[in-house]
C-alpha cells in the first residue's frame, strides 16, 4: 500500500481550488477556506505540505513559528518581487503564481517534494 502526502490547501478562490484538487488528486489535500480553519487543521494532524496563498502571509508566518518542520509554498496570482520577499521572510520555501495549466500545481509540488525528500 503506496503512503499517500497529506498536502493541507490554504485558499479562498473556489476555481483556482478546483484545478488544485485536480492537478493534485494522487495526495490527501485538506481544504482550509480561512487562518482559523488552517490553524485548527494542523492541531489535527500533520502536512507534509502547505500550500498557501499568498493572501495567507500572516497564516504563514504563524505556521512558521508552531509547525517549523512543516514545508510551506505560497502562491500569487500577480507575483511581484515585494511580494516574494514577504513570502520568503515569513518561512515559504517557494513562490510562485497560480496556474490553471494542467500538472502546473503538480510539477511544482513534486519539484518541492524532491528537492527535500529525506530532509524530514
Amino acid at each position: 500500500m503506496a503512503i499517500r502526502l497529506r498536502i493541507l490547501i490554504i485558499d479562498d478562490e473556489p476555481l483556482w481550488l478546483s484545478y488544485a484538487k485536480r492537478d493534485l488528486d494522487g495526495f490527501e489535500t485538506v481544504v482550509a477556506l480561512d487562518k482559523k480553519t488552517a490553524l485548527a487543521e494542523l492541531e489535527t494532524g500533520q502536512f507534509d505540505l502547505i500550500i498557501a496563498s499568498s493572501r495567507s502571509l500572516d497564516v504563514v508566518e504563524v505556521i512558521a513559528r508552531r509547525y517549523s518542520y512543516t514545508r510551506v509554498v505560497v502562491t500569487t496570482v500577480q507575483p511581484t518581487i515585494r511580494e516574494a520577499v514577504a513570502a520568503y521572510r515569513v518561512g515559504a520555501i517557494r513562490y510562485f503564481p497560480k496556474s490553471f495549466g494542467r500538472q502546473d500545481l503538480f510539477n511544482h509540488v513534486r519539484d518541492v517534494i524532491l528537492a527535500f525528500a529525506g530532509t524530514r
